[in-house]
């Protein structure tokens, strides 16, 4: 038996159920009491037996027609909720969004972001991600994230040819020369980036953003320092020049994630390297709601009493 009502259909039978009245669910549902009657009659006829007892009095439904309510009454109920979400995802009310940052950003600004994103949008849930710099254009790129938080480093990595990525410069810090307390640089109050060439120096690896900054800083300068450690994790490169293995540059946004190691940042200078913090984006796809909503967030930032690192400051303004 091939049994299809239509969301009409369910609705005219419950209609009918809930009032046991054919007249009384026809003005409900804002029909003719004739047209009602034929479409009950229809889902009879198509499931082959008789869904209510009928007098001139009363109208109940048979033992089939309270199976077939309790069903119509589920499909009814998960279709309205789910046209009721979908509405509220056009509206920008509902649904999910997708972010991936920087871990430096992820740990300092995207908490702040995201309340302020909540408080606009309550209903809406945020999935957030940490990655490097190549794997978040990556990311934008396929559309696994809506939108990401990242650093320019002079091209975003990846790309070839005229790629579609859109960076909008929300903020930017200062690179800084992080040593032991201990260290003679720790009293100092700048440093020049020709002075780290006497100094071992504790590198991020190639995957790292900042490794490019780094590098291209002392290429510009004709310096190579003496020694070079590297290390991927923040809190390794943190540990090691706590105990006094060589020094390091940090931008601005990612000092608070090695303050567990009680290092002192001294300003680099000669020349001042600033590193451009935005949100990248695919004007590819027409940006829902949600994501219009985050991007209106990230533009007010500078408004707004959001606390950035010592070092850091919103596009436009000094950081010193």
């Amino acid at each position: 038996m091939s049994i299809n009502p239509t969301l009409a259909q369910c609705r005219a039978v419950v209609a009918v159920a809930r009032h046991r009245s054919f007249s009384q669910a026809a003005r409900r549902l804002h029909v003719a009491q004739s047209s009602l009657s034929r479409t009950v009659a229809e889902v009879e006829r198509a499931c082959g037996v008789q869904l209510f007892a009928r007098t001139t009095r009363h109208v109940a439904p048979t033992a089939e027609g309270v199976a077939f309510v309790e069903m119509a009454e589920r499909i009814l109920r998960v279709y309205d909720e789910e046209l009721a979400h979908f509405g509220g995802y056009l509206e920008g009310q509902r649904g999910v969004l997708r972010v991936a940052a920087l871990p430096s950003l992820a740990a300092t600004l995207l908490p702040q972001v995201v309340d302020r994103f909540r408080e606009a949008l309550p209903g809406v849930d945020v999935q957030l991600e940490d990655s490097l710099a190549a794997q978040l254009a990556a990311a934008v790129r396929a559309g696994r994230v809506d939108l990401a938080l990242t650093a320019e480093t002079g091209g975003l990595p990846g790309a070839k040819g005229d790629d579609p990525l859109r960076f909008e410069v929300v903020a930017g810090d200062d690179l800084v020369c992080l040593v032991a307390r201990g260290h003679p640089f720790a009293r100092r109050a700048e440093l020049a980036w020709a002075e780290l060439a006497s100094e071992p120096f504790i590198s991020f690896d190639e995957a790292s953003s900042i490794r490019a900054i780094t590098d291209a800083t002392f290429a510009a300068c004709d310096v190579e320092p003496r020694r070079r450690l590297t290390a991927r994790n923040v809190a390794t490169v943190a540990g090691m020049c706590a105990a006094g293995l060589g020094v390091t540059a940090v931008p601005g946004f990612v000092v608070p994630l090695m303050a567990f190691a009680d290092l002192v940042p001294v300003p680099l200078v000669d020349p001042v390297v600033r590193r451009q913090v935005g949100v990248l984006t695919d004007p590819r796809r027409q940006p829902s709601p949600a994501v219009r909503t985050m991007l209106e967030v990230l533009r007010s930032l500078p408004d707004e009493p959001v606390v950035l690192p010592p070092g850091a400051g919103w596009a436009g303004a000094a950081t010193r």
